[in-house]
């Protein structure tokens, strides 16, 4: 249901798919007006995902390739991008920036996340850093599969550069 604004926020995407249970669920982007990258910024904490769910930048229109969707902490105070709470998730085709915390992280006992075509901690052509704080882009616990899916090895390992994927 869109909010006030007559439009869905990425907050009230998250917040519907939690609320419903089951999944897993899609959250699809289709936010006009932008000329190219959208970016969302959020101004708190995003909710952590409960309930398994597909966040795909890859839907939104004009997709060829590059992430068209940017997730931009700079307003979101200490806090994380994206918060993987349950097993199932798959987040691809965004660009997540400028969080105090991790662009994503995966919570012990959360199995079988995708984590694929993403920009995490560059901008959105994926060529310039855009961090906050030093350390990893995602963070998972040791014990837990992730499955990080490469297209092109040299450009990921570049935009992940610095610290990379902490395991």
């Amino acid at each position: 249901t869109p909010g006030a604004d007559g439009v869905i926020s990425l907050r009230e995407a998250i917040t519907a798919t939690n609320n419903n249970g089951g999944g897993p669920h899609t959250i699809n982007f289709n936010i006009s007006g932008c000329g190219g990258v959208c970016t969302i910024t959020p101004t708190s904490s995003l909710p952590a995902i409960t309930t398994a769910v597909m966040i795909d930048g890859w839907s939104q229109p004009g997709w060829a390739g590059t992430p068209l969707i940017e997730l931009n902490g700079t307003s979101a105070g200490n806090s994380h991008g994206l918060r993987l709470q349950i097993s199932g998730n798959t987040v691809r085709g965004l660009t997540i920036n400028r969080f105090q915390q991790k662009g994503i992280n995966i919570y012990p006992g959360a199995h079988q996340n995708v984590i694929q075509g993403n920009y995490i901690g560059t901008d959105s052509t994926g060529l310039i850093e855009r961090r906050r704080r030093s350390g990893s882009f995602v963070t998972r616990p040791r014990s837990q599969a992730a499955i990080l899916e490469i297209h092109d090895i040299r450009a990921e390992v570049d935009r992940l550069a610095a610290n990379g994927v902490r395991r």
